[in-house]
């Protein structure tokens, strides 16, 4: 890593907080604290802040379907996707135990508020009765983006930042807000010869109206609820924290897949290749 060779690659780094906390726990110090003075916090979403971590951007995994397949009959929920005679159609869904078994759980019958800690055997429960209709596990933004714009999937679990690139492009799709959100977070590496300037980019970056500029250059929910006031209303409609959409997502629980990424991942994998 840049901090273990003093390297000094990058002055601020964008992570995820589950990232974060992993690195966190291996032995040595790797961030800098943020020292940031937030005089309005009441602006920003739950959880943006910790001593070394300001979320600056919000995703989540939500679903995306065809019109052209499913416009007149359009799912309303991940119960739809699992629903697999009312809503007929190619299904896609992450390689990836994050985010995957919570919607399988939220399809379950699980409320939001009680995810975590995830009920895993109650997961692969619930993927067991849709394994044999899921026709692509997809592995990577890229990928997800061209299923949905060329139509090889009707309904499949994508990133909200993917699925507006694809709309963007002309696939027509229709989106259902429901499911886990995720942020991207300003951090400091330790050893930074540029500490203050590094704080001070971060503290301008939460301005409302840096944060619209930002989701102009990538599709990503303002942490500060505030940036709205400077976005076009039809335009924040593609963002997770808009109002409509945002009430329907969790916050995945980045201390819960720090702990636990790696054995879930490998029990995944051999749930996919049994």
């Amino acid at each position: 890593m840049a901090v273990d060779t003093e390297t000094n690659l990058f002055d601020v780094g964008l992570m995820t907080p589950e990232h974060m906390l992993r690195v966190q726990n291996l032995e040595g110090e790797y961030f800098e604290p943020l020292n940031l003075t937030i005089d309005n916090a009441d602006d920003f979403v739950d959880n943006a802040f910790s001593d070394y971590f300001a979320g600056v951007g919000i995703y989540a995994m939500i679903m995306g379907y065809q019109n052209s397949s499913l416009g007149d009959n359009a799912p309303k929920s991940w119960a739809d996707f699992w629903d697999t005679e009312a809503f007929k159609g190619r299904r896609g869904l992450w390689r990836s135990p994050v985010i995957t078994l919570e919607t399988a759980l939220i399809t379950d019958g699980v409320p939001m508020d009680d995810l975590y800690p995830l009920d895993v055997d109650r997961a692969f429960a619930a993927l067991d009765r849709i394994r044999g209709d899921i026709d692509i596990w997809w592995t990577g933004g890229a990928q997800a983006t061209q299923l949905l714009q060329n139509g090889e999937l009707d309904l499949m679990a994508a990133w909200s930042t993917r699925a507006y690139t694809a709309m963007s492009s002309g696939a027509d799709v229709g989106l259902v807000w429901e499911g886990v959100y995720n942020m991207n977070g300003w951090t400091i590496p330790k050893g930074t010869p540029k500490l203050e300037a590094a704080r001070e980019f971060i503290k301008y970056s939460m301005d409302a109206e840096r944060q619209a500029k930002y989701t102009t250059k990538l599709a990503m929910g303002p942490t500060n609820t505030k940036a709205y006031d400077f976005i076009d209303p039809d335009t924040a409609q593609r963002f997770p924290t808009a109002p409509g959409n945002f009430e329907r997502l969790k916050l995945l629980d980045a201390q819960y897949w720090a702990d636990n990424q790696d054995a879930l991942t490998e029990r995944f994998e051999r749930w996919i290749l049994s």
